[in-house]
């Protein structure tokens, strides 16, 4: 059985970014425990946090070197406050931390694009309007302003604790950079071919959006509460598995495109944030456009 403990292994963001399939890299390793549920936003108040440390340490297993945990909100403070300052609390200085980006303008349309997937009708998803004041406070931009989003973590931990991937090198060489990860934590590397069967989770270019029914349907929520109570669980997880297979109720996703002018509105409003997170990465990311 194995002994709760707290992790010392953070993978912060971003999102859109890669975190998924480098939570699923990384625990191929001897060494480092990730844990099963990717994210758990411990750190998060609206969140976790009120599950208590204890509920916490369960999701860890202290016979590992490092254990670690993917959430990739803890890099949005425009949205949640604290979180660099909980984790700081909570483990000292005993914390590493991976940060996943890729080109901010990509990552902007992705994260629309994610948005449209899940049937989020709140939002408006043509920024063509859009003023330069409105873009500068929109959750999507304040995601790709790295250096915004890194600079709570560095009031509490050293510099020296980061390390930055890049989401276009992960994806075209996921061994060279897994390895790169191990010597900065440490860890021995390993052979190609354990890693040559890695494969990208989440990055689909053909994603289909889900109609609101079949959510329903998958969640339950259609039914009257007496209803659920007499449906076995193994019975809604097949409704769930079989759904999922046949496509049922899902339509391709109309991938949103940024017109020449908009383009270059949020390049304007990303570079200066762009420029220090070159700065204090000593990275040039040369695969962003920006």
């Amino acid at each position: 059985m194995s002994k709760p403990t707290l992790p010392n292994l953070f993978i912060i963001g971003a999102m859109k970014s890669g975190t998924t399939s480098l939570h699923q890299y990384l625990d191929n390793h001897p060494e480092i425990f990730m844990s099963r549920t990717k994210e758990l936003n411990f750190f998060i108040e609206e969140e976790n946090f009120s599950k208590g440390i204890d509920w916490y340490r369960a999701q860890f297993d202290e016979s590992f070197k490092y254990n670690g945990e993917s959430s990739q909100s803890y890099t949005k403070q425009h949205i949640y406050k604290g979180v660099s300052s909980r984790i700081k609390n909570t483990i000292n200085e005993d914390g590493r931390f991976i940060y996943v980006v890729r080109d901010p303008i990509k990552r902007i349309i992705s994260h629309i694009n994610e948005a449209k997937l899940q049937g989020n009708r709140k939002n408006n998803f043509d920024l063509e309007d859009y003023t330069t004041a409105q873009l500068e406070e929109l959750n999507y931009v304040l995601t790709s302003k790295y250096y915004y989003q890194l600079k709570p973590f560095l009031n509490f931990f050293p510099i020296k604790n980061f390390h930055f991937v890049s989401f276009e090198e992960l994806i075209a060489d996921p061994g060279r950079e897994l390895n790169k990860i191990f010597n900065f934590l440490d860890l021995k590397e390993m052979e190609l071919d354990e890693l040559e069967n890695l494969t990208a989770k989440n990055v689909s270019k053909e994603r289909l959006v889900e109609a609101k029914w079949i959510r329903n349907l998958k969640n339950g929520s259609f039914l009257p509460s007496v209803a659920k109570t007499f449906i076995p669980s193994n019975s809604k997880d097949r409704i769930r598995k079989y759904l999922d297979r046949s496509g049922l109720g899902k339509a391709p996703v109309n991938q949103i495109k940024l017109s020449p002018e908009l383009k270059k509105r949020i390049e304007n409003v990303l570079r200066n944030d762009v420029n220090k997170f070159r700065e204090v990465t000593g990275r040039n990311f040369t695969h962003w456009s920006i």
